[in-house]
């Protein structure tokens, strides 16, 4: 290769024509660096949405499970309330009744009894 100074204006087109090539090689270089970048990050960002993803699952499985565990306690709960209201009721079920009947029936006595006269 000649020299700029040996061959004038032909030198500085080469020069420029070498700078033009190293400058689109630098170009070409960092737009594959970018998007070897660009590929990192979105693989970064999958994995986390992945490990976010997992994590929800778990914990709405934990607490799915404590759901269900409280469900049960109050359902026990519940029942064992209506069981003790039904014993109750069935306590108070003959006297209410034998309380209702003395309000609407005349007293009974002993010695009244049926007779054809």
């Amino acid at each position: 290769m000649t020299s700029p100074t040996e061959n004038g204006a032909l030198g500085s087109v080469l020069e420029l024509e070498h700078a033009l090539e190293t400058a689109k090689t630098a170009a070409s270089d960092s737009e594959a660096r970018l998007e070897r970048a660009r590929l990192e990050a979105d693989g970064i960002v999958a994995a986390a949405r992945e490990r976010a993803a997992r994590r929800s699952a778990e914990r709405q499985g934990s607490l799915a499970s404590a759901a269900a565990t409280e469900t049960r306690a109050v359902t026990a709960a519940a029942e064992a309330a209506a069981a003790a209201m039904q014993a109750r009721a069935g306590e108070v079920e003959a006297a209410f009744v034998e309380a209702g009947l003395a309000l609407v029936l005349p007293p009974v006595r002993q010695e009244a009894t049926c007779s054809s006269r």
